[in-house]
């Protein structure tokens, strides 16, 4: 059977941010498929973990005002125990299932979050001084810039089917661990992703 050939399409809304505003932009990606059967990643490592996609050096923003790749925040490299595919446990959200013809399409918060609103470069937050970005997060304004997906090949974990035909119930013991189930051998054929542009304002 052929892999799949999948295509994300990145969008920001707004595409203007004002740093008077505490709610950051959300950031979409679409994802779609050319294949006739559904078949599910398991997401936690890549761009499609909604909590860790900003994290873990995914995408490049370039300032187009100045010409320079932007410093991001470094990446968390987060350490626990091994994933679970029982259902109903809370590793069941890093199961994403793209199904024949129907867009999935996974967006979160660029930048900021839950425990603090976005703020400009140089300005300072919990006593230390922000060089770095996360979204719009750490950047200035007045400036455009544009958001690409990093180079290099996407490597998922990834298996025919859908979710549900993945997991199991909490009873089977033996089949508990993700890693009980292997799996394809062959990676996903994936599309050149075209960046975006955004302004950011005071």
């Amino acid at each position: 059977m052929a892999v799949p050939e999948i295509s994300i399409q990145l969008s920001l809304s707004p595409t203007t941010y004002h740093f008077s505003n505490p709610i950051a932009p959300e950031l979409s990606l679409t994802v779609t498929s050319d294949s006739d059967k559904p078949f599910t990643f398991f997401t936690w490592s890549t761009l499609l973990n909604p909590r860790r996609s900003l994290r873990g050096n995914h995408f490049v923003i370039t300032d187009l005002t100045t010409g320079f790749e932007v410093p991001q925040s470094p990446s968390l490299c987060a350490k626990r125990g091994p994933f679970k595919r029982v259902r109903g446990c809370g590793d069941e959200e890093y199961l994403l299932t793209i199904e024949p013809s129907l867009p999935k399409v996974v967006s979160f918060s660029f930048g900021g979050g839950n425990d603090f609103r976005p703020l400009p470069k140089g300005c300072e937050r919990g006593g230390s001084v922000i060089h770095t970005a996360k979204g719009v997060d750490g950047l200035e304004p007045g400036h455009r810039y544009r958001l690409d997906v990093a180079e290099g090949p996407l490597r998922v974990w990834w298996r025919w089917g859908t979710k549900d035909d993945i997991l199991v119930d909490g009873s089977d013991v033996a089949s508990r661990s993700l890693r009980s189930l292997k799996p394809e051998k062959s990676m996903p054929k994936f599309t050149p992703v075209d960046g975006i542009e955004f302004c950011v304002e005071e």
